[in-house]
This record gives C-alpha cells, sequence and structure tokens, in this order.
C-alpha cells in the first residue's frame, strides 16, 4: 500500500511540474487540461446564472439594447443603419464601436439574449484557452506554470468584475492570450536581432482585429497605445509594429470609420486612474464586492466604481508574479543568470512600465485632451493595466520552471519534496480565491440601479435619411473588403527577408 501511494505521488509530481515526455504523461496532462477547461465552462455558466439576467443594473440595460437590435435584425434581414432610441448619443446604430460583430451573433437567432450572452462567453473562453495553450506549447509549460497562467488569465478580478458590470464588450480581453503571444514572439526577433517572420505582424494585427469584431474597441486602442510605446523605445520594431497597426486598422475600417465621422470633435469627460499606490494594491490582493463605498476624495479628476479598479489575483500569486516577473527581471542571482537566460523581453520593459504610470491617477489627461483619434476616447485609464500586467504575467509564468529547474526542484523526483506540494498548495489556494470573487461578483448579487427611472427595453430598428453616414458605412465595409484581401496575398508570400533567403522563423 505505501509502495503504491509512493508511486501514485511521484506519478503526480511528474505529472504537475515536468512537461509530459511519455505516452502516459501526456493522456495524462490531456485529461487535465480538459478538466480544466470544464471547471472554466462551469464557472462562467454559474457566474451568469445559466442565462436568467435581470439587465435591470449596472450597464446591463445598454447590452440588451444593442443585443435586441441585433436580434431584430437577424430575424427580418435588415441593416440596422438607426434605431428609434439614443445609444450613446447617436440613433446611428454602427456608429456604436463596442456592438459586437462577431459571426457568433447569429446564434441570437436561435435562442433569446439571456442564452446569447452565456453562449458568447463560452465561444470567447474557448477561444482564450487555446491561446493559452498556444503559449503552453511554445514555451513548454508544466502543468503547473499553465495552470497559474490559465487561473490568473481567466479569472482575475478585471475580467470578471467588467462581465459582471454589463460589459459585454469585454468579451475581446479572451483574446489577450493570442496578443501577449504574439508580442512576445516579436520581442524575440527584436532582441535577438534575427529575421522576423513577416506572418508575425499579419497576425497580431488580425487579433487586434478580432477585439474589434467583439466591440472591444476600448481595449483595442490602449493595445495600440502599448504597441507605440514598444515603437518608442525599440526603434527597431517599427516596421512590424506599423504594419500590425496598419492592417488592424484597415480591417476594420468598417468599425472605425463610421464612428469616426460620428464622434469627431464629441466632448469626452475623463474621470480617473488610480488614485494612489495604496488603492492599485488593494485591487490585486483585496476582495471588494460592487456596492463598495469609494470615497471621491481619493480621485483627482472623477469618481468610478471598484470594477474600474479590480485586478484581483490574491496575496499568493501577486507575490509570485512581482518575483517572477519584476524580482527577477531586475536582481537575478547567479545561479539563475543561465537558466533565465532568453526571459529578459528587455523590449517591454519600459513599454510595460510606461503604461503602468498612466494608468495612475491623472497622468492620461494631458493625452485625453488632445486631438489625437483613438487614443482621446479614453476617459478611464485604469483599464490600461491589464496589457503590461497580461504581459508580466505570462513573462512570469515562463519562468517559473526556469526557476524550478536551476535550483533542482523540477527533476527532484522525491515526492516528500515539501517546495512543489507547498507550490501546489498554494495554486489550489488561488483557485478558492478567485472562486470567492467570482462569487462576489455574479451576476445574480447585482441590486445597483444605475439609471433614473424605468428603463425603455423597447427599441427599433427604423429608417431615417443620413447619407453621409450610410455611404460610410458601406464605402468602409468595402475597404475592409479589399483590405483582407491584400491581408491574404501578404500572408500566403513566401517569407523572404532583405537579402533574398528564407527566415528560419517558426510560428
Amino acid at each position: 500500500m505505501m509502495r503504491f501511494i509512493f508511486r501514485l505521488l511521484q506519478f503526480l509530481e511528474d505529472l504537475l511540474f515536468v512537461p509530459p515526455d511519455r505516452p502516459l504523461a501526456r493522456v495524462a496532462t490531456f485529461v487535465a487540461l480538459m478538466l480544466l477547461f470544464g471547471v472554466g465552462v462551469g464557472h462562467w455558466i454559474v457566474f451568469f446564472n445559466f442565462g436568467e439576467i435581470t439587465f435591470r443594473s449596472g450597464d446591463w440595460p445598454k447590452e440588451f439594447l444593442y443585443y435586441s437590435v441585433l436580434q431584430q435584425a437577424l430575424h427580418t434581414g435588415t441593416i440596422p443603419f438607426h434605431v428609434d432610441q439614443v445609444l450613446q448619443n447617436t440613433q446611428r446604430f454602427l456608429a456604436l464601436p463596442e456592438t459586437v460583430r462577431s459571426p457568433q451573433i447569429v446564434l441570437l437567432r436561435f435562442m433569446s439574449i439571456g442564452d446569447f450572452v452565456v453562449a458568447n462567453i463560452l465561444v470567447m473562453y474557448a477561444a482564450g484557452f487555446w491561446g493559452c495553450l498556444m503559449i503552453r506549447r511554445r514555451y513548454t509549460l508544466s502543468l503547473v506554470s499553465f495552470s497559474l497562467l490559465y487561473l490568473l488569465f481567466h479569472f482575475n478580478g478585471y475580467i470578471t468584475s467588467h462581465l459582471a458590470t454589463g460589459h459585454s464588450m469585454w468579451n475581446g480581453y479572451f483574446l489577450m492570450p493570442f496578443y501577449c503571444y504574439y508580442v512576445l514572439r516579436l520581442c524575440d526577433t527584436i532582441s535577438r536581432e534575427s529575421p522576423t517572420d513577416h506572418r508575425l505582424p499579419l497576425k497580431l494585427a488580425l487579433t487586434l482585429f478580432a477585439m474589434n469584431l467583439q466591440g472591444a474597441f476600448h481595449m483595442y486602442v490602449w493595445n495600440v497605445l502599448f504597441l507605440g510605446l514598444v515603437a518608442v523605445f525599440n526603434p527597431k520594431s517599427v516596421r512590424s509594429l506599423a504594419i500590425a497597426v496598419f492592417f488592424s486598422v484597415m480591417l476594420s475600417s468598417f468599425i472605425l470609420l463610421p464612428a469616426a465621422i460620428t464622434y469627431w470633435n464629441a466632448d469626452h469627460v475623463f474621470l480617473t486612474g488610480y488614485p494612489t499606490i495604496g488603492v492599485l494594491i488593494e485591487a490585486f490582493v483585496y476582495v471588494r464586492r460592487f456596492d463598495i463605498d469609494i470615497s471621491p476624495a481619493t480621485a483627482l479628476v472623477g469618481d468610478v466604481g471598484w470594477w474600474e479598479y479590480d485586478m484581483f489575483i490574491g496575496v499568493l500569486a501577486f507575490a509570485a508574479v512581482i518575483y517572477l516577473g519584476v524580482w527577477l527581471r531586475w536582481r537575478t542571482p547567479n545561479t539563475l543568470t543561465g537558466a533565465l537566460e532568453g526571459t529578459e523581453y528587455r523590449p517591454l520593459d519600459w513599454p510595460m512600465v510606461a503604461m503602468s504610470v498612466l494608468s495612475m491617477g491623472a497622468f492620461y489627461a494631458v493625452i485625453a485632451f488632445l486631438p489625437l483619434p483613438l487614443l482621446n476616447t479614453e476617459r478611464v485609464p485604469s483599464r490600461f493595466l491589464i496589457t503590461p500586467f497580461l504581459c508580466l504575467l505570462t513573462i512570469a509564468c515562463i519562468r517559473l520552471d526556469r526557476v524550478l529547474a536551476a535550483w533542482g526542484y523540477a527533476s527532484a523526483r522525491s515526492p516528500l519534496s515539501s517546495v512543489k506540494w507547498w507550490m501546489a498548495a498554494a495554486l489550489i489556494q488561488t483557485g478558492f480565491e478567485l472562486a470567492s470573487h467570482s462569487k462576489a461578483w455574479s451576476v445574480d448579487k447585482w441590486a445597483i440601479e444605475f439609471f433614473d427611472g424605468d428603463v425603455d427595453f423597447d427599441i427599433r430598428i427604423v429608417h431615417l435619411i443620413d447619407p453621409m453616414y450610410q455611404w460610410t458605412v458601406q464605402g468602409s465595409l468595402v475597404l475592409s473588403v479589399l483590405t483582407l484581401v491584400v491581408w491574404i496575398y501578404w500572408y500566403v508570400r513566401p517569407n523572404v527577408d532583405r537579402r533574398g533567403q528564407m527566415p528560419n522563423a517558426t510560428d
């Protein structure tokens, strides 16, 4: 019996901390990954109360109206150029960049809006899981490193609180694993001065375009801002990043141009970023409910709800990310220098710092009031923090296995290795803490009304005479289609560098 227990513990140790290299280990790893995926499916179904959503709190009334218009359009075969209600200061429905235009909207023809909310989140969650698997495969992450990446990527306070608030456009967040993956790939080519696979900028552009299709316009803007900072601090990356941004803008022109002619020179009320370092740390380590009373005195410019600050991952995970992602980057012990070689990602150092600073207080206000397209649309810069955080999280998880190997823990085949079991326990504890946060924020807990009076859920598609707007929608759609054709041509053409040689780049 003791021998069986010993072998079982040894098998679990190998499963968690060593990338699978034998058939049995691969099968067990596959089963474990499917269990993780299934846990996430159950989480989001329960989080959205099995589709039973009241749509009367937070931004849910607005989201209901958006989905109702799309549902009508699918049932009647009508293009929803205009609606009979004013939404975001306009009746031009297709000028709203935060409405979903991805193919999964066809599901609205066959199900209720509440059920569609659940189905849509599951589609996007599956995409996010796939993105994390791409990271796992390229960097040969062990199951424990992947699990940390998976948990903190998919269930942190940032995404759960925003979705609970009714920010359905945050579904585009689940494409962030692809964004981080391609940004790190581009950083590899910058650091090693190796030829860039011409497909990398194109894939990054397609990822940004896909975010816009989910209505994640704001996320698109600050991700483009981050790429701009990478280019500023790394001139060698300018060409690749310019290609990525250019194609993303052109592919998204049928979303961006109608919005541009509608909201050009519109007034934007700047609110605030994180008011203090203390609030920033609280956002990572404390579970706060949606109805927490935030003193307006802490904000320099405006007052926002806690969902605009929430980044909860728990104390243990926060310490792990800071140690692996920050401390080991600037204070690498000699014993780890060789092990961490290639995981420095120096091109991202100052862009992550700059983006984090812009998320604080009113630093971004200077940019917000300048006549800069896209960049002057952002009024809550605390949201910016998610981009550098997710890049840092990915880097931290890549380094975790390297650190364990360098310290000898990854190869230690003793079930009495306390460090490994403490790590496993800490990972489980982090999962429970994230579940507690989700329970506090699940949509059935919302009881606050942010609208005065009753919400008019009766909205109809109407026909209005507005030729410039309609021509812009149709013309920009043609432009997007033509850009897609060019994108496909560039993607499939041979990858030849300026010397006429085929670069040795892998996906």
